[in-house]
């Protein structure tokens, strides 16, 4: 009986890897869309909203952010997780000081709370802002999924509103991979 319990076990846990390895094969070259539109259960609602649980992911970070932003008058793009079990999938934050003419890529490895930082090239800013800036006035995506990765996007620009935006577990089913278009170009931007 314990050795049935210990293959149970060790099945299960193969077969989990086996899926989560799927899973990443499958976003890492599935192509995406030139157009973004919202496909499933969207929440219109600007985000992140207080009264929605989960809504926020990392406020203490997102505020941070924003406060040392405002403080320097810099721009700011920020991508925020949080997963189940209190794991992340990494925090990014592009800062961008237009008057030194500098752009920089702040990195904090999942679980971790200091950044690495990293120059962002003009190239690399300019291809990175022509995929993240339409997500500025995206509505946010919540379809009913569990247990998975929440983000907040945001994007501070001295003088404008904040855009903000929530995604719940973003290509679940494959129904919102514009939505994953957002995660990619964050993670493409160079960490050397």
């Amino acid at each position: 009986m314990i050795a049935l319990n210990r293959y149970t076990l060790c099945a299960s846990y193969l077969l989990t890897l086996v899926v989560i390895a799927g899973c990443k094969a499958r976003f890492k070259d599935a192509p995406l869309p030139d157009k973004i539109e919202p496909v499933g259960i969207v929440n219109p609602a600007p985000s992140p909203n207080e009264d929605v649980p989960g809504s926020w992911v990392q406020k203490a970070l997102q505020e941070k952010v924003v406060k040392e932003a405002q403080d320097k008058g810099l721009e700011v793009f920020g991508l925020f997780s949080q997963g189940g079990w209190q794991v992340d999938d990494a925090q990014y934050v592009v800062t961008i000081d237009k008057a030194a003419g500098t752009a920089d890529l702040h990195y904090y490895a999942p679980l971790q709370k200091s950044a690495s930082i990293h120059r962002v090239t003009d190239k690399d800013l300019s291809d990175f802002r022509a995929v993240a800036e339409p997500f500025d006035s995206q509505d946010d995506y919540n379809p009913a999924a569990f247990d998975g990765f929440r983000y907040n996007y945001l994007h501070y620009n001295p003088g404008k509103p904040t855009a903000r935006l929530y995604m719940n577990n973003p290509g679940v089913a494959g129904k919102a991979e514009g939505y994953v278009k957002l995660l990619r170009v964050f993670r493409k931007l160079p960490r050397k």
